[in-house]
């Protein structure tokens, strides 16, 4: 994932869910770490993600075949 504006709504949903922001890179390696609570961290990241993206699909499908 890019830098900078790319990350800015990812930024915005892990405040929203109480999260600090952490990259993509950071989240892998949460969940190939050996700690129990890493994992666990890493997979509250990925719901938020995952999230995200399904969110930002829906938009942008509403936007296809809603055009203003």
């Amino acid at each position: 994932m890019a830098r900078g504006v790319a990350a800015e709504p990812y930024r915005l949903w892990f405040h929203f869910f109480g999260l600090r922001y952490r990259s993509h890179e950071t989240i892998l390696e949460l969940s190939l770490a050996h700690s129990t609570q890493s994992r666990r961290e890493a997979d509250e990241y990925k719901i938020v993600l995952e999230l995200v993206d399904a969110l930002s699909f829906i938009k942008a499908l509403n936007d296809f075949t809603n055009p203003s």
